[in-house]
């Protein structure tokens, strides 16, 4: 019996070791974590790539608040993608990473491992689908990562070209795929790819091969850039033949994102050429099959590249062309093309449409050219019935991305009228600074511009940029983009606010007051004890000043201690609270200098001359001793006491003439990393020369100057109090005996000490 019961236990174990080591062996990609909440999973946020939500956005500038900004990356080749939001993380592409961000502060919270390429210049987002996240990177490579553990799973093999058109995603007979395509050059082909989101088909290289690959023209030159194993290809045979007999160029994939479904997929090639000021080409639609990539019909002769996803709406697909028109195409179940329309737009178009209650939205440019802000661009409205255009909203400069539609104000009344206006609002960047968010409105009736179209959101000085991002929002309406500037800024719906902030007597605040900023610098007039404050607000908002409610029939006092105070504001509702911070501070009267070096170098720190006497801000006359430093110029590196001071360095005598302005000031050397530098050039290397500075308080009000002598000539260099100017002690001129005399003397003196320091240093030596 016990033999028995050991031999069960033994059986036990080996299954339990057998499961262990299994699981310890499994590869990485075994199982993914699946996103619960998909907030924005995609280019569009759905299969059809139309980019409709119904959550309510800002719908005015003054409910439109920067929630944060983060830089992520430097110059616009490492910009992070425009965002993922999934599960309250967004996650967007930088270099070689992906980045998992707190939605609600904008700091990391976690990055992927090192994938095989990088995104490069960061145009297209990831995309989620069944527990992986999947980046498009180098080469023709897409890199798939696990959603929960950030870890690289597999790449798919290398087929050449730029990866810069969107994901797209289907699943088909309960499997998934994801679609995309790349583009190469004239030189070489672009290919179009499908891919099963499973882990199967990997080897063990970590590299997983396509299901199928579609190419549009067929070529030769470098075709091995496209092939690999046994992967079934198919061509465009007519266009092959065209490219062959030189009558045509290769094609690629370029923005060009397909819409894809469990029939077909639809997607739009490019002609190849980079060039946009060259003559257009020729492209071609196509409906492929979503298991074999085979094609199922196609419109040829399209002007110009379709550098636009295809969109779905009821039905019907859309996409445009760079040579500026618009398709409508409908489509039966089988995926056979029935017939089309086309409408021109009188500019290039590469902004994937948004197509919504019988209208269609799109960003045009204009003829003046592609980065001038005045060049003519617009954001169109048309008809999709009739595919006529019904009006365009006049935009200083071009929206080249995609836009978003809000349908969370439909049902208000906002004429008073006791109807529900069916008012869609849109937003939209355009490739021109400030590289902020454009927004406007629209209806069923609408047959002119909004009104209230204009700037949502002006990112700072330091954030403007070119932009060419889409933007995404989340559950909260919070609307997620970003510019070449590599920051990525959240920009959230405002339900309280403030119409306008006054402080009487104020002399400047550092920005201009928004109802969507709320961080705010004031500078009052120094000695300043106390200021007014007024408020104004929107009907059914209050305020409350540190705590205290505010009345406006009230007289409304900010107290300041020690010349500062900081003040929150708060604008409060039924719906919510909004609080302003306001930073307050009296002008200083500082005038002094902190510091003050004299150096014979270029570099901070390096080389410094000693000053007598030695420095402290309230005295104001130095001497530096240069009589043995062979240069041509020196540097005066000046300290501020408060840093809103100004200085001003004037050659006082013995200064070059061709280094001083009209005024005799000059001019700052460099500035790096706060340390300013003045050079000084005497005019006679053997003479004392003289500099002034005059350093000017913030107020105005207070004026100190710094005089420094650079010494040269044999004088002696006195210490102590300020204003201390020494005296000559040199021998008079035309008395040589008595002159020599005394040099004899020194000598004779210098060389009995440097004897009796060299005896005593000996002495210690042997001690």
């Amino acid at each position: 019996m016990e033999q028995k019961k050991t031999k069960l236990k033994n059986r036990i174990l080996a299954v339990v070791l057998t499961a262990a080591m299994l699981f310890t062996m499994a590869p990485a990609f075994a199982m993914a974590g699946e996103a619960t909440d998909l907030e924005w999973y995609n280019f569009r946020n759905n299969a059809e790539n139309n980019g409709v939500t119904d959550k309510a956005t800002p719908n005015s500038a003054e409910t439109a608040t920067l929630k944060w900004a983060k830089k992520y990356g430097t110059g616009w080749g490492a910009a992070p993608t425009t965002p993922l939001i999934l599960d309250g993380h967004v996650y967007v592409g930088m270099s070689n990473k992906v980045v998992k961000i707190d939605k609600n502060t904008g700091e990391k919270v976690a990055e992927s491992d090192d994938m095989v390429s990088t995104v490069g210049f960061a145009m297209n987002p990831i995309t989620y689908a069944d527990g992986k996240l999947f980046v498009q990177v180098g080469n023709g490579i897409i890199q798939a990562i696990d959603y929960e553990t950030l870890k690289c799973v597999w790449s798919t093999e290398k087929i050449g070209g730029q990866t810069v058109s969107p994901i797209s995603y289907a699943k088909i007979d309960g499997k998934g795929y994801i679609y995309t395509g790349t583009w190469g050059s004239p030189s070489y082909d672009g290919a179009f790819m499908c891919v099963s989101t499973d882990d199967s088909n990997v080897n063990e290289d970590g590299i997983k091969k396509a299901e199928w690959k579609f190419v549009p023209s067929g070529g030769t030159d470098n075709f091995q850039n496209i092939v690999y194993d046994d992967t079934p290809i198919t061509f465009d045979e007519e266009v092959k033949a065209a490219v062959e007999a030189g009558t045509a160029k290769k094609r690629g994939f370029y923005w060009a994102g397909a819409y894809a479904c469990e029939k077909y997929v639809a997607v739009g090639s490019d002609d190849g050429e980079s060039d946009y000021g060259s003559q257009p080409g020729d492209s071609s639609f196509y409906i492929l099959n979503p298991k074999t990539g085979k094609i199922i019909d196609k419109i040829s002769g399209i002007k110009g590249d379709i550098r636009t996803s295809v969109v779905c709406a009821d039905g019907v697909l859309y996409f445009a062309s760079r040579e500026g028109a618009v398709y409508k195409v409908s489509i039966d179940e089988a995926g056979h093309i029935k017939d089309y329309k086309t409408l021109e737009m009188g500019g290039a178009i590469t902004a994937s449409p948004v197509v919504y209650n019988g209208r269609l939205y799109v960003g045009v440019a204009g003829s003046g050219g592609q980065f001038n802000p005045d060049g003519g661009h617009k954001f169109a409205v048309v008809d999709t019935d009739s595919m006529t255009k019904i009006y365009d909203l006049p935009i200083k400069g071009y929206p080249q991305a995609s836009a978003l539609l809000s349908t969370a104000y439909e049902n208000e009344d906002f004429d008073g009228d006791g109807k529900a206006d069916g008012r869609v609002y849109l937003y939209f960047t355009y490739n021109s600074r400030p590289g902020g968010i454009y927004y406007t409105y629209d209806s069923k009736e609408q047959d002119n511009v909004a009104t209230e179209s204009g700037e949502l959101f002006v990112p700072e000085q330091d954030m403007q940029n070119y932009c060419l991002s889409t933007i995404c929002t989340d559950n909260d309406g919070t609307l997620y983009y970003k510019n070449d500037s590599c920051n990525l800024m959240a920009v959230s719906n405002t339900v309280a606010y403030l119409s306008d902030i006054k402080i009487e007597g104020a002399k400047y605040w550092n920005r201009e007051f928004k109802p969507g900023v709320t961080d705010y610098e004031i500078v009052l007039p120094a000695g300043t004890e106390k200021a007014k404050i007024n408020l104004e607000m929107p009907l059914n908002v209050n305020a409350v000043i540190d705590g205290k409610a505010y009345d406006a029939a009230s007289e409304n006092y900010i107290e300041l201690k020690a010349g500062k105070a900081d003040v929150k504001v708060e604008a409060v509702s039924d719906s919510g609270a909004t609080t302003y911070n306001l930073s307050i501070r009296c002008e200083s009267s500082d005038s002094s200098l902190k510091n003050l070096f004299i150096s014979g170098s270029n570099t901070f720190g390096e080389e410094e001359i000693e000053l007598t006497p030695k420095f402290t801000s309230d005295k104001t006359e130095y001497k530096a001793d240069v009589k043995n430093i062979d240069k041509t110029f020196f540097n005066i590196w000046p300290e501020l006491s408060d840093s809103k001071a100004s200085v001003k360095v004037y050659g006082a005598d013995n200064i070059k003439s061709d280094t001083l302005n009209e005024d005799g000031t000059i001019n700052i050397a460099s500035d790096i990393d706060g340390h300013v530098r003045y050079a000084v050039y005497p005019a006679d290397s053997n003479k004392n020369a003289k500099i002034r500075l005059e350093i000017t308080s913030e107020s105005g009000e207070k004026v100190t100057n710094y005089e420094v002598t650079l010494v040269k000539e044999n004088i002696v260099i006195e210490g102590g109090n300020s204003g201390s100017s020494g005296s000559s002690s040199a021998p008079k001129t035309g008395d040589n005996h008595f002159a020599a005399f005394w040099i004899l003397a020194a000598i004779i003196s210098c060389g009995g000490a440097m004897t009796i320091v060299l005896k005593k240093r000996k002495m210690k030596e042997y001690k």
